[in-house]
């Protein structure tokens, strides 16, 4: 035990770790007023705030006593945070000695202090060192949640919460149950979930009286996505997560029964669609996606009566707008309240057979091919049908004739757009150059084995196997990357028939490639750029990363002013890198391919009010 010297310094962390349990407490009290009862006045008794390094350990109630004693400095799991070389079992004080053979780089003081420079608290974990957050990072590192909303069951720490928020994309939700009352209060205290909360990722239902809270949040006027999957954790034990578990599932059921009548409701009224469309459903995200902007742009439209005066007399569109990127309001219910209206639909990338049951089938949709066409949907043969495929992307215009049919495809750019702005219809790259960098633009994924993966053990070691192969460039480029990985497959003695190839070829094969082909590019190759998220995580590619693709201005950027672009995506046969204008790499054959300038259509409210048109006449 060695006092805290700094009453500065203790000051300062009270001040995060108070603002951190502010924050959480008002996102609840808006977003969860149910739990208002629970939630503690202050922070609780025994939280604790540790700076990442391990250099300070102090109890929150007794930050108002500068002399203090520290806790104690935990277990330096990561030998990385503290630098130590003896065995990762060390536990290190604050004076920076090891009990240990190992020696550690003392970066505490030996005035209990944790050393001069105190910036390190600005960017410290608040409640716990790297011992919860490494322990959830394992428990969950096989989890792989691919369903729009989940439970998990009792967490014993807000770490494992934490954790697999993080692992969620934006557009996810999880519901949190805590059976005890005091949980919340330690949760509000030690991890920030307040952007979650208020973003509709993350509910919770705690106490004792976690039921009747979970069965009124699905009665609420708010209708949340229905939870299809639990997550457990082994360190809750087993007991506590068979009883939650058989006790909330009757509780999700019920809630899933109600909504599938509901839904049967809508979709079988004989709602006869007008001509012309009076009211736009617009469904879009607010998050912009590389390589996938078409939905961001068409969130962006705007359809307010100002603008629509200026069209077409009999075209008055009163644009309602549903944000796929909140995932209550992508939830079945919240859609069909939405749609309730609507005379037409627009979405980019899926249609009417991916979101099924939300709309009556006499309202049309139309939906943008910007990088997939949409399955089409089950009446294609009926001649009533007003749902059609907008094609985007000349590569795709021969998949969706074959698919949706002539009548159902539109291509935008045989469309007659006089008096569209042109400027405004098509964004088009600059003309094709050879000066430039070479760039790869991916965000790169993180290696986690799927659990459809993990239950075959013959299909973990070709999922190995895959990894060794293409990182020594050892795969067969004559061949392409969907047969070559089934050859592979026939090795172990995998019948290909039942692999599960576009997970491997997704989750695998491409962000192998990826890695593998940046390393190469960053040593051979002076001037080759990666844009995207995650590649500061690998130290070997540092130099020529150049940071993350966030909105469509740099991303526009990045491509007008490159010279090549890297193609990894071996095995998908559309995408748009190949749309944009420039000369390709090919990461699997490693040929160049000679550039074709297509474009890149940007979405207006012209052109919708003109595809409207060209629909209702065909």
């Amino acid at each position: 035990m060695r006092p805290i010297q700094d009453a500065g310094v203790i000051s300062r962390v009270a001040g995060l770790v108070a603002g951190l349990f502010e924050r959480n407490r008002c996102a609840i009290v808006e977003h969860c007023p149910w739990l208002r009862q629970l939630i503690p006045d202050e922070i609780p008794s025994g939280v604790y705030a540790i700076a990442r390094d391990g250099s300070l350990s102090v109890r929150v109630e007794d930050f108002s006593d500068a002399e203090e004693d520290v806790i104690s400095a935990r277990r330096a799991v990561a030998r990385t945070e503290r630098k130590c070389s003896g065995p990762p079992d060390l536990e290190c004080d604050l004076s920076g000695e090891c009990d240990g053979s190992g020696e550690c780089d003392g970066s505490g003081g030996g005035d209990g202090s944790g050393g001069g420079d105190w910036s390190v608290i600005e960017t410290s974990w608040l409640g716990g060192t790297s011992v919860p957050r490494r322990a959830a990072e394992c428990a969950l590192a096989r989890v792989d949640v691919s369903v729009p909303a989940a439970v998990l069951i009792a967490p014993i720490h807000p770490q494992v919460t934490r954790v697999l928020l993080d692992k969620l994309s934006v557009d996810q939700m999880l519901l949190v149950i805590l059976p005890e009352d005091e949980s919340i209060g330690h949760h509000l205290s030690l991890v920030d979930v307040s952007e979650e909360l208020s973003r509709g990722r993350l509910r919770i239902c705690a106490g004792l009286r976690w039921g009747e809270q979970l069965a009124e949040l699905f009665e609420s006027p708010i209708e949340l996505p229905i939870p299809t999957r639990f997550v457990r954790v082994g360190s809750t034990p087993s007991d506590i997560s068979d009883r939650i578990q058989s006790l909330a599932q009757p509780i999700i059921a019920s809630a899933a029964e109600r909504l599938a009548v509901r839904l049967s409701s809508i979709t079988t009224s004989d709602r006869s669609p007008l001509r012309p469309a009076k009211s736009v459903l617009l469904m879009g995200s607010s998050r912009f996606a590389l390589w996938n902007d078409a939905s961001m742009r068409l969130w962006n439209v705007e359809l307010t009566e100002e603008q629509a005066s200026e069209l077409e007399p009999e075209f008055s569109p009163m644009g309602v707008k549903v944000d796929l990127a909140h995932p209550i309001e992508r939830s079945p219910a919240q859609l069909a309240k939405c749609a309730v209206d609507a005379d037409v639909v627009f979405s980019a990338d899926f249609g009417r057979a991916e979101h099924p049951g939300f709309l009556p089938a006499t309202v049309p949709w139309m939906c943008f091919a910007q990088s997939r066409v949409p399955r089409a949907p089950s009446d294609a043969a009926d001649e009533r049908s007003r749902d059609r495929v907008v094609v985007m992307n000349a590569d795709l215009l021969t998949l969706a004739l074959a698919t949706w049919g002539e009548r159902r495809t539109i291509d935008v750019r045989a469309i007659d757009v006089r008096d569209v702005d042109q400027d405004s219809l098509v964004a088009t790259a600059a003309k094709p150059t050879s000066r430039g960098p070479t760039v790869l633009l991916m965000d790169r994924q993180p290696d986690v084995v799927p659990e459809s993966i993990e239950r075959f053990s013959t299909h973990r070691l070709l999922w190995d196997h895959l990894e060794k192969v293409i990182t020594h460039g050892e795969q067969a480029r004559s061949v392409g990357a969907v047969d070559w990985l089934k050859r592979e497959a026939r090795r172990f003695s995998i019948d290909p028939d039942t692999l599960p190839l576009d997970l491997l070829m997704l989750r695998r094969v491409i962000p192998v490639l990826a890695r593998a082909t940046a390393k190469r590019l960053s040593r051979e190759r002076s001037g080759f750029q990666i844009w995207g998220e995650g590649w500061q995580d690998e130290p070997e590619l540092s130099n020529v990363w150049r940071g993350p693709i966030k909105d469509v201005r740099t991303f526009d950027h990045v491509i007008d002013t490159s010279g090549r672009l890297v193609d990894v995506w071996a095995g998908l046969k559309h995408h748009p890198v190949r749309t944009m204008g420039r000369a390709m790499l090919d990461a699997w054959t490693g040929q160049t391919i000679e550039s074709r300038h297509q474009g890149r259509l940007s979405i207006t409210s012209r052109l919708i009010q003109r595809i409207i048109c060209v629909a209702t006449d065909t």
